[in-house]
């Protein structure tokens, strides 16, 4: 079984990454990988090495009449969730799908196994393909990066750079860890806090030119 935690303080993916997807806020222990077959062909799931997966190939998604039926890990799949089925990819880990055709993003929970077809590797849920904009072509080449969410509600991955450029808050940087990307991590923090201390200096100098007004004004009538 699968030991997750929710850490629900950190569920607005588009607010900190201004990426749509799912929360981001449940932790998944890594297990030993295992072996599957379907269809006389044997599959062996991913174990910690999965947090450096990144791989492009064509991605489709469920069709409605999925609706409600079981997941590989024990629950319902849900169109208008952010899920996706992967062959290898620790369920309960996540994953950035770009579409390569014309950039948009999401993020996804691994929740489910397949797709079972040598020209797929990502089956996404309705809503998921929708925001990559693929539900009218059925298909698209994306490009699948892994993220991990340790207890924490720290995040690790081949995706985490994905996520750094495009972070919003410097809650949202703090929570990638990566020692590939340290340094980009310290840039954004360092552009927010010289950000907030523009802000602060544009506040201070428009009061100073206030006060100035004001003084000048009354030296004005007083002569």
């Amino acid at each position: 079984m699968v030991i997750s935690s929710s850490l629900s303080a950190f569920a607005d993916t588009k607010k900190m990454y201004g990426i749509q997807g799912d929360s981001l806020s449940i932790a998944t222990t890594i297990q030993t990988p295992k072996s599957y077959q379907v269809n006389g062909k044997t599959y062996t799931t991913q174990g910690d090495e999965a947090k450096s997966y990144s791989k492009e190939g064509m991605a489709s998604y469920y069709h409605h009449k999925f609706n409600g039926q079981k997941t590989a890990n024990g629950e319902h799949y849900d169109s208008t969730g952010y899920t996706a089925a992967h062959k290898t990819l620790p369920l309960n880990s996540y994953a950035v799908v770009t579409n390569l055709r014309n950039n948009r993003k999401v993020i996804v929970r691994i929740n489910d196994r397949g797709p079972f077809s040598q020209k797929r590797i990502i089956d996404l849920s309705h809503s998921a393909a929708k925001e990559l904009g693929i539900i009218s072509r059925g298909t698209g080449q994306v490009r699948i990066e892994a993220l991990h969410v340790n207890r924490k509600g720290l995040i690790s991955g081949a995706g985490v750079k994905t996520l750094a450029k495009h972070a919003k808050t410097k809650e949202a940087i703090r929570r990638l860890v990566s020692n590939k990307h340290k340094k980009e991590k310290k840039s954004q923090l360092k552009h927010h806090k010289e950000c907030k201390n523009c802000l602060k200096t544009k506040t201070t100098h428009s009061i100073a030119q206030k006060k100035s007004k004001k003084h000048e004004h009354k030296a004005r009538i007083k002569r």
